[in-house]
């Protein structure tokens, strides 16, 4: 993972914390299945406290992260949300 343009970083709740929260192995992190371990249900709980919960969501959309917690969702919940703007951006073209 390289991180690019991340000042805010600084200022993140996890900045100190344990990476293997953040980064769930397996399906979790494809949403293949309800499950999800504790570990990643605290890193959410985590970002919903963050100061910089918003840059980190979008660093991660903008990036195009495929793995991982980043801004409180996991990166099958980011690409539906890159698909929503996506389809937003073109439907406003088209009008």
């Amino acid at each position: 993972m390289v991180l690019r343009n991340i000042d805010w970083y600084e200022s993140a709740a996890c900045r100190t914390s344990e990476r293997g929260n953040w980064f769930p192995e397996g399906r979790v992190d494809e949403g293949r299945t309800r499950y999800v371990p504790e570990g990643v249900r605290y890193a959410i709980a985590v970002c919903g406290t963050c100061p910089v919960c918003d840059l980190c969501r979008e660093h991660a959309i903008a990036e195009n992260e495929k793995v991982g917690v980043w801004g409180g969702l996991l990166s099958y919940e980011r690409a539906r949300m890159r698909r929503r703007r996506m389809d937003a951006a073109r439907r406003q073209r088209t009008t």
